[in-house]
């Protein structure tokens, strides 16, 4: 296994991700979680306390914008004000115009609005950015149109860091009288904001990203610009935002706000010479590594690089265990399988992309931390890039190997036995298999030549693993009629090329890994947990073992064990899916184990259904092994006697 250990202590260099709450804030917040709980809408003592620390925090952060207090609007996040200001002013100016400017590298919080729109009729115009992530104020002018209603560009890139020209875009916008939003959500507390300096007429805040409390945060909206709220209800936030307000949360933006104002020079200065230390000793210390972004113009906490021959998941593990915690991009999307979209609109190529590492500093780091960062990601790096020996791996990644110094013995844990009576050859210990047809909403038929056992935990299983339903609440029905099994389902947003098998030969897989996300579980096994589930797999499946004729897979899930064979090695792992749906397993704390190679298609399915491990006795395809990398599974195989490889994501195996 790895040669890094645990260090004693967490660095966290993760802060465009969140930030960790600064004690002054927690103190100032606390007394709104307890004794001063009142509703800032009610009459009497208790609700006036509470509107009058609401109408202080409302000022501390008009003062850290340069804003007037009652041009600011508390909501959720960053999130809901980048809708409440997109939304609201293109549907409230549609009768003047339908077309909205933004840039190809937004937070998914305005690229998706921005898209929701389109279905509403609106036109959006992505801009393209250059090789530093800046948008072009000749390509924003050239595009700009009597139509044009609404201008959003992003102060701060979230990933890069890279910073706009917003002081130009707001005057080009003003001078068309075309409204202009920006999402501050990365540079408010950290760099200078001013909203009349910048020319905006709406602003978006979180509280999290400057020391403040998660799950609030603001929407600035100049004097006189009128938009239409996304809610309905009581007269909240002067009717822009209904709801019992969140004072605790509220007192806690503000004072983080302060805290951030009045500390933003010495903070800036600070971290921006640790920045430059990371950037400097990374490019040093590394070969073929690049930074992304702009050399100057960007966020005083954050480097962004890209290593080629390796992938960022695998690079953020090594470093988590070794103490450090970074990120390859959006925490908001990487449960996503592509590439950043903000890397690959500055038009770098997939590799470069995949292989990237975002380090994002805060006030309380010190140089050690720093030190610490390139001295680990030096050696990630190295480890890295040592390649794998399995013949035909299309990824590079390191094969961790585990070896016990003894044979393990099995444990004394309890398995349950199937829920139903397994396969059973006949006397000539032949396996029968049957053509089935899978009949769905008497419209679209498929036909397996299978095992003809279990064919409801089958058609479950295969339902769900080819994502035709999210549960198990989407089967309506399921009626077995000899060979033929009647399903109805939903077919709302059924597409028939899901029906297509997604086998390794023909590169189906290659589709489907585009419509899943990411497994995110924390669950990890021991190297017994993985012998002894092996092993039980050997004990239960007695037609693999006695003829060969069949693939077997079985669930591991606290005391259950679940087997099922097929003569099919998709259906085996359909038929196990299935039937620990209908006994209610939670996968995300499930490993299954399987008796042959692990391919595309099967990680599909487990990824689906968001099984977090699997463990074979066989070594992984290739095209598996990319899809188990890309979709967050742990891939464990080739397992004899007392040794094992982990191929994928091997955070989730506990070796100590």
């Amino acid at each position: 296994m790895t040669n890094l250990s645990p260090h004693p202590k967490q660095v966290y260099l993760d802060h465009s991700a969140t930030s960790p709450l600064d004690p002054e804030v927690w103190n100032a917040m606390e007394p709104y979680f307890s004794d001063s709980f009142g509703n800032a809408s009610t009459l009497y003592s208790l609700g006036r306390k509470a509107r009058t620390a609401m109408v202080k925090a409302r000022e501390q952060v008009a003062s850290l914008i340069g804003a007037q207090p009652n041009e600011i609007y508390f909501t959720s996040g960053g999130t809901e004000s980048d809708n409440i200001a997109i939304k609201g002013i293109s549907r409230h100016l549609k009768s003047k115009g339908n077309h909205i400017i933004t840039s190809s590298i937004e937070h998914p919080a305005v690229l998706e609005t921005c898209k929701h729109l389109e279905k509403e009729g609106f036109r959006v115009t992505f801009l393209p950015v250059n090789e530093e992530g800046i948008v072009s104020l000749r390509d924003l002018k050239d595009v700009i149109t009597p139509e044009t209603i609404l201008i959003t560009v992003m102060h701060a890139n979230n990933e890069i860091g890279t910073i706009q020209p917003i002081k130009e875009i707001g005057a080009l916008a003003r001078e068309k009288g075309i409204y202009f939003h920006t999402d501050a959500v990365q540079s408010v507390g950290k760099i200078p904001v001013n909203v009349g300096d910048m020319n905006v007429d709406l602003l978006s805040i979180s509280a999290h990203k400057l020391y403040g409390p998660k799950g609030v945060g603001v929407l600035y909206i100049r004097r006189g610009v009128q938009i239409d709220p996304l809610l309905h209800g009581g007269g909240h936030e002067r009717g822009m935002r209904p709801g019992t307000e969140n004072i605790p949360g509220i007192v806690g933006l503000g004072k983080a706000c302060q805290i951030a104002e009045e500390n933003l020079d010495h903070n800036q200065e600070y971290i921006t010479q640790l920045r430059d230390h990371l950037i400097k000793g990374v490019l040093e210390a590394v070969d073929d590594v690049q930074l992304n972004g702009h050399p100057i113009k960007r966020l005083p906490g954050n480097a962004h690089f890209s290593f080629k021959k390796i992938r960022g998941e695998p690079l953020t593990f090594l470093m988590d265990a070794k103490g450090v915690d970074v990120s390859t991009g959006s925490a908001c999307s990487t449960k996503k399988v592509e590439p950043s979209h903000v890397l690959r609109a500055m038009g770098l190529d997939e590799e470069a992309a995949n292989g990237s590492l975002r380090v994002t500093l805060g006030k309380e780091n010190t140089p050690e931390d720093v030190d610490l960062a390139i001295k680990n990601i030096k050696l990630a790096v190295e480890k890295l890039r040592i390649p794998a020996s399995v013949q035909g791996m299309t990824e590079i990644v390191p094969i961790e190997r585990y070896n016990a110094s003894f044979a393990p013995e099995k444990s004394f844990k309890t398995f349950n036995p199937p829920s139903t009576p397994g396969l059973t050859p006949g006397d000539d210990e032949i396996v029968v298999d049957e053509q089935v047809n899978l009949i769905i909403n008497e419209k679209f038929r498929r036909s397996f030549s299978i095992s003809p056992d279990a064919l409801e935990e089958f058609t479950t299983g295969y339902l769900l693993g080819e994502g035709l339903v999210k549960s198990i609440n989407g089967i309506k029905k399921i009626k077995i009629n000899s060979l033929d099994i009647n399903v109805e389902i939903d077919l709302t947003d059924f597409d028939i090329k899901d029906l297509v098998v997604g086998s390794d030969c023909f590169g189906g897989w290659r589709r489907k890994i585009e419509t899943i996300n990411r497994v995110e579980s924390e669950f990890t096994l021991s190297p017994d947990d993985i012998f002894q589930a092996i092993d039980e797999l050997r004990d239960e499946a007695r037609v693999w073992q006695n003829t060969g004729g069949t693939h077997v897979a079985g669930l591991v899930y606290q005391d259950k064990f679940i087997t099922r064979e097929d003569v099919s090695r998709h259906v085996a792992a359909d038929k196990v899916i299935g039937a620990a749906a209908l006994v209610k397993v939670d996968f995300s704390q499930s490993f299954m184990v399987y008796s042959g190679r692990m391919p595309a298609d099967m990680m599909i399915k487990l990824a689906r259904v968001g099984i977090p491990i699997i463990a074979s006795n066989a070594a992984p395809t290739s095209s598996g092994y990319s899809v188990a990398f890309k979709a967050g599974i742990t891939m464990i195989g080739f397992l004899r006697g007392s040794r094992f490889n982990i191929y994928t994501n091997p955070q989730r195996v506990s070796l100590e």
